[in-house]
């Protein structure tokens, strides 16, 4: 592997030969500062959106050290499949909105019980209360240091108003043609 001299701009991008292509490597500048302090912020701020959306059992698991592809796993449980739906639903249009698009989303059709949102850092399981007991995520990673997380109780107001608009509610319809 064979890096280029370094740039002698500040803030610029640099290269990095990798298997032969030459690949756009960000400047230390424009990361974030503290990663970890954001997917946490996320991962909590996650939880408690499914609280407000009455999710109960939360549990965020740091997984950062023993899994490479996310940081935090949230894990709920949801009255039944259409309130994990619904739940889910709720979190990718709120975070859509804020202009934070999810990787991959699994579990909206049909009525397996268990829906997963993956945010990158932070990858939320929703179960139906027989699928969590049946899958047992939280007895999987029973090794992974759990956050600490009470739900805050939020005064009941309707949703958000950008959810209240049927065009911004469904930004992904086909709705005006």
């Amino acid at each position: 592997m064979q890096t280029p001299p370094p740039d002698p701009g500040v803030g610029v991008s640099s290269s990095l030969q990798i298997a032969g292509r030459l690949e756009s490597v960000p400047h230390p500048d424009h990361l974030s500062a503290n990663p970890q302090n954001e997917s946490t912020d996320l991962a909590l701020e996650l939880a408690q959106m499914v609280a407000d959306k009455q999710g109960t059992d939360i549990l965020v698991l740091d997984v950062a050290t023993t899994l490479g592809i996310a940081d935090y796993f949230v894990i709920a449980t949801a009255r039944n499949p259409r309130h994990a739906q619904a739940v889910a639903r709720n979190l990718d249009l709120t975070l859509k909105h804020r202009g934070q698009l999810r990787r991959n989303i699994a579990g909206l059709e049909g009525e397996s019980g268990w829906v997963l949102l993956d945010f990158n850092t932070v990858v939320v399981h929703i179960f139906s209360g027989a699928a969590r007991e049946f899958y047992g995520l939280e007895n999987l990673w029973a090794d992974a240091p759990r956050v600490a997380f009470s739900p805050t109780e939020t005064p009941a107001t309707s949703d958000q108003d950008w959810l209240s608009d049927s065009e911004e509610s469904f930004p992904d319809s086909i709705g005006n043609l």
